[in-house]
Protein backbone atom coordinates (compact mmCIF):
# COMPACT_ATOMS: atom_id res chain seq x y z
CA UNK A 1 0.00 0.00 0.00
CA UNK A 2 0.96 3.66 -1.17
CA UNK A 3 -0.39 6.66 0.26
CA UNK A 4 -0.35 10.27 1.99
CA UNK A 5 -2.14 12.29 4.67
CA UNK A 6 -2.59 15.93 3.87
CA UNK A 7 -4.07 18.32 6.41
CA UNK A 8 -7.15 19.73 4.64
CA UNK A 9 -7.14 23.27 5.57
CA UNK A 10 -3.27 24.13 4.89
CA UNK A 11 -2.88 21.85 1.88
CA UNK A 12 0.23 20.55 3.12
CA UNK A 13 1.67 17.55 4.47
CA UNK A 14 0.97 15.80 7.45
CA UNK A 15 5.26 14.67 8.89
CA UNK A 16 5.41 11.89 11.42
CA UNK A 17 1.72 10.97 11.61
CA UNK A 18 0.82 6.89 11.15
CA UNK A 19 -1.88 4.88 9.32
CA UNK A 20 -2.04 1.44 10.83
CA UNK A 21 -4.04 -1.55 9.81
CA UNK A 22 -5.99 -3.64 12.92
CA UNK A 23 -5.10 -7.35 12.44
CA UNK A 24 -8.50 -9.32 13.45
CA UNK A 25 -8.26 -11.19 16.45
CA UNK A 26 -7.64 -14.89 16.30
CA UNK A 27 -8.03 -17.77 18.87
CA UNK A 28 -7.23 -18.49 21.52
CA UNK A 29 -6.24 -15.21 22.55
CA UNK A 30 -9.06 -12.95 20.73
CA UNK A 31 -7.04 -9.79 20.97
CA UNK A 32 -6.44 -7.52 17.62
CA UNK A 33 -3.28 -5.40 17.43
CA UNK A 34 -2.68 -1.98 15.82
CA UNK A 35 0.61 -3.74 13.82
CA UNK A 36 1.72 -2.88 11.13
CA UNK A 37 2.22 1.07 11.13
CA UNK A 38 3.47 3.56 8.47
CA UNK A 39 4.57 6.17 9.27
CA UNK A 40 4.67 9.17 6.71
CA UNK A 41 7.61 10.93 5.83
CA UNK A 42 8.58 14.59 4.99
CA UNK A 43 5.93 14.83 1.88
CA UNK A 44 3.31 13.03 4.26
CA UNK A 45 3.97 9.57 2.30
CA UNK A 46 3.60 6.25 3.53
CA UNK A 47 4.36 2.55 2.62
CA UNK A 48 2.93 -0.05 4.07
CA UNK A 49 4.07 -3.60 2.66
CA UNK A 50 3.39 -7.38 3.59
CA UNK A 51 0.00 -7.37 4.60
CA UNK A 52 -1.89 -10.43 3.28
CA UNK A 53 -4.86 -11.22 1.50
CA UNK A 54 -7.87 -9.79 3.96
CA UNK A 55 -10.92 -7.54 4.89
CA UNK A 56 -9.17 -5.22 7.83
CA UNK A 57 -9.98 -2.40 9.94
CA UNK A 58 -7.64 0.44 8.71
CA UNK A 59 -6.87 3.34 11.05
CA UNK A 60 -5.01 6.85 10.57
CA UNK A 61 -3.65 9.47 13.83
CA UNK A 62 -1.18 12.01 14.26
CA UNK A 63 0.98 13.03 17.81
CA UNK A 64 0.33 15.80 19.70
CA UNK A 65 0.81 17.45 23.40
CA UNK A 66 -2.71 16.69 24.38
CA UNK A 67 -2.88 13.24 23.31
CA UNK A 68 0.71 11.74 25.12
CA UNK A 69 0.62 8.40 24.94
CA UNK A 70 -1.93 7.26 22.56
CA UNK A 71 -2.80 10.09 19.26
CA UNK A 72 -5.33 11.38 17.90
CA UNK A 73 -7.16 9.52 15.89
CA UNK A 74 -7.86 11.21 12.47
CA UNK A 75 -9.89 8.65 10.54
CA UNK A 76 -11.33 4.72 10.13
CA UNK A 77 -12.35 2.66 7.59
CA UNK A 78 -12.22 -1.10 6.22
CA UNK A 79 -9.61 -1.57 3.99
CA UNK A 80 -9.66 -4.70 1.09
CA UNK A 81 -6.36 -6.39 0.53
CA UNK A 82 -6.27 -8.94 -2.39
CA UNK A 83 -3.39 -10.55 -3.73
CA UNK A 84 -0.63 -8.92 -5.79
CA UNK A 85 -2.04 -5.86 -6.21
CA UNK A 86 -0.86 -2.12 -4.66
CA UNK A 87 -3.27 0.11 -3.07
CA UNK A 88 -3.32 4.09 -3.24
CA UNK A 89 -4.43 5.96 -0.94
CA UNK A 90 -4.65 9.79 -0.23
CA UNK A 91 -6.33 11.37 3.33
CA UNK A 92 -7.06 14.60 3.77
CA UNK A 93 -7.75 15.21 7.01
CA UNK A 94 -8.18 17.64 10.09
CA UNK A 95 -4.11 18.23 11.31
CA UNK A 96 -5.15 20.64 13.57
CA UNK A 97 -2.92 20.11 16.88
CA UNK A 98 -0.85 17.22 15.36
CA UNK A 99 2.93 17.98 16.25
CA UNK A 100 4.71 18.87 12.65
CA UNK A 101 8.54 18.52 12.23
CA UNK A 102 10.21 21.15 10.89
CA UNK A 103 7.80 24.36 11.78
CA UNK A 104 6.97 26.08 8.94
CA UNK A 105 7.07 29.71 9.30
CA UNK A 106 5.76 32.10 6.45
CA UNK A 107 6.75 36.02 6.44
CA UNK A 108 4.27 38.53 4.40
CA UNK A 109 1.02 40.34 4.75
CA UNK A 110 -1.64 39.36 6.65
CA UNK A 111 -5.49 40.80 7.51
CA UNK A 112 -7.88 40.19 9.98
CA UNK A 113 -9.90 40.51 12.83
CA UNK A 114 -8.11 40.89 16.23
CA UNK A 115 -9.32 40.72 19.31
CA UNK A 116 -6.45 41.09 22.67
CA UNK A 117 -6.54 40.36 25.58
CA UNK A 118 -3.84 38.08 27.84
CA UNK A 119 -5.84 34.70 27.99
CA UNK A 120 -8.33 35.38 25.02
CA UNK A 121 -6.16 37.31 22.69
CA UNK A 122 -6.88 35.64 18.96
CA UNK A 123 -6.26 36.76 15.21
CA UNK A 124 -8.63 35.46 12.98
CA UNK A 125 -7.04 35.26 10.08
CA UNK A 126 -9.11 35.65 6.46
CA UNK A 127 -7.29 32.68 4.69
CA UNK A 128 -7.40 30.26 7.58
CA UNK A 129 -10.30 31.27 9.13
CA UNK A 130 -10.64 28.14 11.86
CA UNK A 131 -7.28 28.42 12.84
CA UNK A 132 -6.60 29.71 16.65
CA UNK A 133 -3.62 32.33 16.19
CA UNK A 134 -1.78 33.74 19.13
CA UNK A 135 -0.15 37.14 18.47
CA UNK A 136 3.34 38.34 19.44
CA UNK A 137 2.69 42.06 19.11
CA UNK A 138 6.89 43.18 19.54
CA UNK A 139 7.25 47.03 18.90
CA UNK A 140 3.84 48.06 17.69
CA UNK A 141 3.04 51.36 16.76
CA UNK A 142 0.26 51.94 19.06
CA UNK A 143 0.01 55.62 17.66
CA UNK A 144 -1.80 54.23 14.89
CA UNK A 145 -4.52 52.01 17.03
CA UNK A 146 -8.14 53.54 16.86
CA UNK A 147 -9.83 55.01 19.89
CA UNK A 148 -13.45 53.96 18.99
CA UNK A 149 -13.05 50.08 19.39
CA UNK A 150 -15.46 47.45 20.45
CA UNK A 151 -15.33 44.61 22.66
CA UNK A 152 -16.05 41.28 22.42
CA UNK A 153 -18.44 38.59 24.34
CA UNK A 154 -15.23 38.07 26.43
CA UNK A 155 -14.94 41.66 27.40
CA UNK A 156 -11.78 42.31 24.96
CA UNK A 157 -11.23 45.28 22.12
CA UNK A 158 -10.99 43.60 18.89
CA UNK A 159 -10.48 45.70 15.66
CA UNK A 160 -9.50 45.11 12.00
CA UNK A 161 -5.57 45.26 11.29
CA UNK A 162 -3.75 44.55 8.32
CA UNK A 163 0.28 44.04 8.93
CA UNK A 164 2.97 42.45 8.11
CA UNK A 165 4.84 39.68 10.20
CA UNK A 166 5.80 35.86 10.35
CA UNK A 167 3.61 33.31 10.89
CA UNK A 168 4.39 30.04 12.44
CA UNK A 169 2.90 26.58 12.92
CA UNK A 170 1.33 24.46 13.17
CA UNK A 171 2.28 24.15 16.92
CA UNK A 172 1.33 24.66 20.86
CA UNK A 173 1.55 28.92 21.87
CA UNK A 174 -0.06 31.53 24.30
CA UNK A 175 -1.67 31.10 27.47
CA UNK A 176 -1.86 27.62 28.28
CA UNK A 177 -0.72 26.56 24.66
CA UNK A 178 -4.21 26.94 23.38
CA UNK A 179 -3.46 28.55 19.96
CA UNK A 180 -2.14 26.35 17.05
CA UNK A 181 0.07 28.74 15.64
CA UNK A 182 1.58 32.08 16.67
CA UNK A 183 1.76 35.80 14.83
CA UNK A 184 4.71 37.83 14.92
CA UNK A 185 4.32 41.21 14.11
CA UNK A 186 6.99 43.39 12.28
CA UNK A 187 4.91 46.26 11.41
CA UNK A 188 1.03 47.60 11.02
CA UNK A 189 -0.03 48.35 7.42
CA UNK A 190 -3.41 49.64 8.56
CA UNK A 191 -6.20 49.05 11.02
CA UNK A 192 -9.83 50.42 12.29
CA UNK A 193 -11.96 49.87 14.57
CA UNK A 194 -14.14 46.81 13.62
CA UNK A 195 -18.23 46.06 14.11
CA UNK A 196 -19.41 44.24 17.17
CA UNK A 197 -20.60 41.78 14.70
CA UNK A 198 -17.52 41.10 13.14
CA UNK A 199 -15.67 40.59 16.59
CA UNK A 200 -18.07 37.50 17.44
CA UNK A 201 -15.97 34.72 18.80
Amino acid sequence: MVGSIHDSLLGEPLIKAEYCVVIPAEPPHQRRSFQPCAPTDARGHFLLEGLPRGRYEARWFCWGRQWIGFGRWLGVDTLVVESNETIELNLLVDGTGCDQEPIRVRRGQFAGHYSYGFEHSRFRLEELPEARIWVELGSVDWSQWPDDLVETDVGYPCVYVEWIGKLRGPGYYGHMTVSDHQFTVDSIIGVRAAESSECDR
